[in-house]
């Protein structure tokens, strides 16, 4: 392509993002005119899936499950992935990631999907979901993504699973699953949370471990027994090193884990994870922080580095286009025209020229500039 070409497309973009802004107050006009013709079809869907509301089931008074009917354009699901949801709030399309919590046999047997979600207090989407969404209503759906699972290869392996919080859900899947194949293998799983009892699916979790004798359930509260320690995994499942280890909850559990089980000797392809919450921000290195320019919207960030560029972006009324907040989904996705950012999640650090990252999981190492 020629430079005179780019800079011709590059001006369509910006008049054409220009005008969606003084027409319908969004960057893009897609995302205003989907929900007008959502009458008008079966499920409303218009550039995505759509799933119905079936029930909203509350496990505690922190976290509810949706259950959810996929429309038959839905292709189904792998024990451990997720699904993002699309909702419109104040006017606007929202897009949010959550695990699925029930079974590929469900969907097989009853055609529904549970989605088991945590009240976060000081977001938006989770504490107005269970109000704001009706039964039958129509939601935006995505198919199920997300690599968390356990794969062909793998699935004689002896397996150990360490969740925290409403990162069991995953887990929830995959052991009712395996139950449901009568094909689960030596799995030992060890579920933290803050308080004994307030564990979630905890009847469940016990009644997969006393109908399937190969499954072990260990539920530990942080607030008898401490965090994640290496005596705890040595007294419940003392051949920790040689399994393949599944982790998946708060970053800080992550962390830990993966530098326990390191310290352990266990290698790197024996371990698999998935966060739950923001991705974690630990940037060891004396570039991290700089001034962070906003193209679109004009605005600047002086920025120490301990924070995601989505987080100062929207810390300064930015609203960049986001899902899961955690480098999966890749909804943030966005152009730098300048600078270097370091990958949180990757470790690796970007180039200085333009190219496409991802804000979640992005920090600068100087000075950055970003088409936000």
């Amino acid at each position: 392509m020629s430079i005179t070409q780019t800079t011709s497309n590059s001006l369509w973009q910006r008049a054409y993002r220009q005008f969606s802004q003084a027409l319908v107050n969004s960057d893009s006009l897609q995302h205003y005119v989907e929900p007008l013709f959502q009458p008008f079809t079966q499920w409303g869907g218009f550039s995505q899936q759509r799933a119905q509301l079936e029930a909203i089931r509350w496990e505690s008074d922190q976290v509810y499950t949706l259950v959810l009917r996929p429309n038959k354009t839905w292709q189904g699901f792998a024990a451990g992935q997720f699904v993002e949801l699309g909702v419109e709030y104040n006017g606007a399309r929202t897009l949010r990631c959550f695990s699925i919590s029930s079974s590929p046999e469900q969907f097989q047997r009853e055609g529904t999907i549970e989605l088991s979600i945590r009240v976060q207090p000081e977001g938006k989407i989770t504490p107005w979901l269970p109000q704001a969404l009706q039964f039958s209503q129509s939601i935006g759906l995505s198919q199920a993504m997300g690599d968390f699972v356990i794969e062909d290869a793998h699935k004689k392996h002896k397996r150990l699973m360490i969740a925290g919080g409403s990162g069991i859900t995953p887990f929830r899947s995959m052991l009712t699953q395996a139950c449901a194949d009568s094909d689960c293998t030596d799995t030992v799983l060890v579920y933290y949370a803050s308080k004994a009892g307030e564990h979630l699916f905890a009847d469940a979790l016990n009644e997969i471990a006393q109908n399937t004798p190969s499954v072990r359930v260990v539920l530990l509260d942080t607030e008898r027994h401490g965090r994640l320690q290496a005596s705890h995994l040595q007294q419940h499942c003392p051949d920790f090193c040689d399994r393949d280890s599944y982790l998946c909850g708060p970053s800080g559990l992550i962390r830990g884990a993966r530098d326990l089980l390191a310290d352990w000797g266990v290698a790197d392809d024996q371990v698999h994870f998935e966060l739950f919450g923001s991705a974690p921000v630990d940037v060891d290195s004396a570039d991290a922080g700089g001034r962070v320019q906003l193209r679109q919207s004009g605005k600047s960030i002086q920025a120490d580095g301990s924070r995601s560029l989505l987080d100062e972006a929207e810390s300064v009324g930015a609203r960049p286009q986001s899902g899961c907040r955690i480098g999966v989904c890749h909804q943030c996705k966005c152009r730098k025209t300048s600078g270097v950012v370091l990958n949180t999640r990757t470790g690796a650090r970007s180039d200085s020229g333009p190219e496409d990252i991802q804000l979640c999981v992005s920090v600068p190492l100087g000075d950055v500039e970003i088409d936000a």
